[in-house]
């Protein structure tokens, strides 16, 4: 469970469940009062998605705050063997 902070677009704040697998993966708002694996703003969330940003690195930062098992968890999840790289100009 991520709990997500966004100064920007604020009705994206709150408790997100994401689950993935081999077949795919889902993100939907957490419902009930579970506790939250990771914290983070919607600045990292992008970073980790649009790849390029370690985990670790944000965690040792301060920008993830996550306990050893989830950050883990979330590297398996975000992290990528292929640096981000974009064929056209823009």
């Amino acid at each position: 469970m991520l709990d997500v902070a966004d100064d920007f677009c604020p009705w994206n704040e709150g408790r997100w469940l994401l689950e993935g697998g081999p077949d795919g993966s889902e993100c939907r708002r957490a419902r009930g009062q579970g506790r939250a694996s990771l914290r983070l703003d919607s600045s990292v969330l992008g970073s980790l998605f649009l790849g390029g940003a370690s985990v670790w690195r944000l965690a040792k930062v301060g920008r993830i705050s996550a306990d050893l098992m989830s950050l883990r968890c979330a590297h398996q999840m975000f992290g990528a063997d292929l640096d981000p790289w974009c064929s056209t100009e823009f």
